[in-house]
Formats: structure tokens, sequence, C-alpha cells
């Protein structure tokens, strides 16, 4: 605990790897101290405009004065029906977070930087720093770089991507920089398995089965006593939460705040939840005699509470979400 600032850090700098949103527009606003410019105007100048990337912009007013715009959607009541919820998110505070809209053709354009096509933009020295390996996510083989996501032996090759969503849409850019291969979604709805879907395309140009995971476990049988210790309620402090459940059956869930969703033992400290079809791995650590304190799900450390906080934390949001 920081005695000045009353916030729990997950660990030392550099020591665990959890995305952080806030993190982003941190960086936003380095970016802006550095270059004297606002963030936008400079991603403007020295991105897109030399990219030819015509289609992507912040500008949400602009945005709807475009042609041939998509419509925004969400899922309701979990995953089995589909609304029109139209209205882009503003934040300005968070621009640099993820707040770019964009076309799958400017972000095949964008990947040129990664292919050491436009040295006069991305030096060899940033583009080998974003892409090398710098620290370990979760307990598969994956890291993160600087703001991609790097797994370095995907069939013998290192694969490069990132993702995001935000109300209404879903992103998701997968590349082999070596081979020049690129694939992109973007999705006008959240939640969907926008990952799955790129990764797709990678395996179809590699002559991959189609539906080849990242990663893919053994089978493996995981006592019931194993299995107690991962159930529990974690929660991030940036809100992210996930629960673990066994059924009255004692088949193993997993409940978000907008679905519950099939899940399954994989191993002693890992659970493979299926999210709308995308699989998404939650590696377990910090065990005790009481369960696992810690879970790496989603690319975040979310942190074990107690029943009563998580009941009065739920029961804060409710309250919220009604005034």
């Amino acid at each position: 605990m920081n005695a000045e600032t009353d916030i729990t850090l997950l660990a030392k700098p550099g020591e665990v790897f959890s995305y952080s949103n806030d993190g982003f527009a941190l960086l936003g606003r380095i970016v802006e101290l550095a270059s004297g410019q606002p963030y936008t105007d400079y991603v403007h100048q020295h991105i897109l405009e030399p990219l030819g990337m015509t289609r992507s912009l912040y500008d949400g007013e602009r945005l709807l004065q475009m042609g041939d715009v998509t419509e925004l959607y969400s899922y309701i009541d979990g995953f089995d029906r589909v609304e029109h919820t139209p209205g882009w998110w503003e934040s300005p505070c968070m621009t640099s977070a993820g707040f770019l809209r964009s076309t799958a053709r400017d972000m095949g354009k964008y990947a040129e930087l990664f292919f050491g096509n436009r040295p006069d933009l991305l030096s060899p020295e940033s583009l080998a720093a974003i892409t090398s390996p710098h620290i370990v996510t979760g307990g598969d083989g994956r890291y993160y770089g600087y703001g991609m996501m790097v797994q370095p032996d995907f069939h013998g090759r290192t694969l490069v991507e990132h993702g995001g969503n935000i109300k209404g849409v879903a992103a998701y850019f997968t590349m082999i920089p070596a081979e020049e291969l690129v694939s992109v979604v973007l999705n006008n709805i959240t939640g969907g398995p926008t990952g799955g879907m790129t990764l797709a395309g990678i395996n179809l140009a590699l002559g991959l089965p189609v539906g080849e995971h990242r990663v893919t476990l053994p089978p493996v049988t995981v006592s019931d006593a194993k299995v107690d210790l991962m159930l529990g309620t974690y929660q991030s402090d940036e809100g992210a939460k996930i629960e673990f459940v066994r059924d009255e059956d004692g088949s193993l869930y997993a409940q978000n705040p907008q679905a519950r969703l099939d899940a399954k033992a994989v191993g002693d400290a890992k659970i493979e939840v299926d999210v709308n079809g995308d699989p998404a791995l939650a590696y377990f650590s910090d065990d005790g005699p009481d369960g696992f304190q810690r879970v790496f799900f989603g690319f975040r450390i979310l942190t074990r509470v107690e029943p009563k906080q998580a009941e009065e934390e739920s029961a804060t949001e409710g309250a919220a979400q009604e005034a």
C-alpha cells in the first residue's frame, strides 16, 4: 500500500503484466508533452496521413458526416439477442486508449510499419522494441511487447497482435511480420469472437486448420479439490470482474457482468472459458489454504474478493446504474 495515494500495487514495477487503459491514457499525455502537439494531431501528422489512412479519424462529428459508416449494436441478456445501440462513446482524456475509428483497409496500410517498409516513420530499433517479448502475460508462452502482444512460437512463427473493444465495437489486428501477413477484423458489436476470426485468417493463409487456437493445452483430469481452489469472485480496480462457480450438477461455469459462460478446468491452475465462441484462458496464482488469490484473465490481473465485499460492490454498482 502506498500511503500517499492509498493504492495497493499488484507488484513492483516490471514484475508482472496487467493491461491498463489508464496507462495508455498516460502515454498519450506523454506524447503531447514530448511533441508539443495534441495527441490526435500528432497521430494524424505522423502516422495516418503519411500512410494514406484516409478513413481513420478521432473526430466523432466528422465521422457522422462521412458516408458508409457502420451502425453500432450490443448483445442484450448475455448473448441471447442483439439490439441497435447508436451513439459512439467519447472520452477526451482516454483518447489514446482506444478511440480511433478506422477500416480494415486502412489497418492494412498501418501494417506497413511492422513489415519494416516505412523506416521514415518507424526506425528499425523502435520496431524491434515494439515487437520483442518484454514480459510474460499469462502462462501460455505469450508476452507483451511495447504496445503489442507477442507470441514467439506460433507454429514456428512470431505472432504479433492486439485487440480491444468498447461499447458497440470490437477490433483485432493479428500479423506475422516476417511473412508480411496480416489479418484484421472490425466488428460493430462488442462480445463477438473477434480474436478468433482474425486468427482464422492467419490459419487459412498458413494452411493450418481454420479453428487452430493460439494455445492448445493437452487434455488433463483435474480433481474436484483443485477446482475448488479456483472457485470464487475476482476483480480488478478497473472494474473487470469474473466469478468461477460450480452448478448444482457439479459442472463449472464463469459469470461476468454480461453473461454466464461455459468453462472447464484444463490444469491445476487453469480454466478455459468460452466467451461467445472464443476460448479464453484463466491462469490462477498465489494459492493458499482458502484458494487462489489472483487470476490472470482478459490480459488483466484480478484479485480475489471476499463474498461480503463482492456483494456490497455489486449492490453499489446496481445503485449507480439505476441512478
